[in-house]
Protein backbone atom coordinates (compact mmCIF):
# COMPACT_ATOMS: atom_id res chain seq x y z
CA UNK A 1 0.00 0.00 0.00
CA UNK A 2 1.50 3.31 -1.02
CA UNK A 3 1.03 6.45 1.04
CA UNK A 4 0.19 9.52 -0.99
CA UNK A 5 0.83 13.12 -0.06
CA UNK A 6 -2.08 14.66 1.83
CA UNK A 7 -3.71 11.33 2.73
CA UNK A 8 -2.00 10.88 6.08
CA UNK A 9 -3.73 11.83 9.29
CA UNK A 10 -2.34 13.06 12.59
CA UNK A 11 -4.91 11.24 14.70
CA UNK A 12 -2.40 8.56 15.69
CA UNK A 13 0.10 11.01 17.19
CA UNK A 14 0.39 10.27 20.89
CA UNK A 15 1.92 12.47 23.58
CA UNK A 16 4.29 10.43 25.72
CA UNK A 17 4.89 11.81 29.18
CA UNK A 18 8.47 11.48 30.39
CA UNK A 19 8.14 11.02 34.13
CA UNK A 20 11.44 11.68 35.88
CA UNK A 21 12.46 9.76 38.96
CA UNK A 22 13.54 11.81 41.94
CA UNK A 23 16.26 9.41 43.10
CA UNK A 24 17.33 6.54 40.86
CA UNK A 25 18.22 3.20 42.40
CA UNK A 26 21.98 2.88 42.31
CA UNK A 27 23.99 -0.32 42.30
CA UNK A 28 26.21 -1.12 45.27
CA UNK A 29 29.34 0.45 43.83
CA UNK A 30 29.89 3.19 46.39
CA UNK A 31 30.94 3.14 50.02
CA UNK A 32 28.20 0.71 51.10
CA UNK A 33 29.23 -1.81 48.43
CA UNK A 34 32.90 -1.48 49.33
CA UNK A 35 32.18 -1.94 53.03
CA UNK A 36 30.24 -5.15 52.31
CA UNK A 37 33.03 -6.49 50.10
CA UNK A 38 35.68 -5.67 52.70
CA UNK A 39 33.63 -7.34 55.45
CA UNK A 40 33.16 -10.44 53.27
CA UNK A 41 36.89 -10.57 52.49
CA UNK A 42 37.82 -10.27 56.17
CA UNK A 43 35.36 -13.05 57.03
CA UNK A 44 36.79 -15.28 54.28
CA UNK A 45 40.36 -14.71 55.51
CA UNK A 46 39.30 -15.44 59.10
CA UNK A 47 37.59 -18.67 58.06
CA UNK A 48 40.64 -19.73 56.03
CA UNK A 49 42.98 -18.98 58.95
CA UNK A 50 40.74 -20.98 61.28
CA UNK A 51 40.74 -23.96 58.93
CA UNK A 52 44.54 -23.83 58.70
CA UNK A 53 44.83 -23.83 62.50
CA UNK A 54 42.40 -26.76 62.82
CA UNK A 55 44.35 -28.78 60.22
CA UNK A 56 47.67 -28.09 61.96
CA UNK A 57 46.26 -29.10 65.33
CA UNK A 58 44.88 -32.34 63.86
CA UNK A 59 48.23 -33.12 62.24
CA UNK A 60 50.06 -32.48 65.55
CA UNK A 61 47.69 -34.81 67.40
CA UNK A 62 48.10 -37.56 64.78
CA UNK A 63 51.92 -37.42 64.86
Amino acid sequence: MAVKIGETTVSDNVDIVNTQQDVPELPLTGAAGQAMLIAAAIAAVAIAAGLVLVNRRRQDLDA
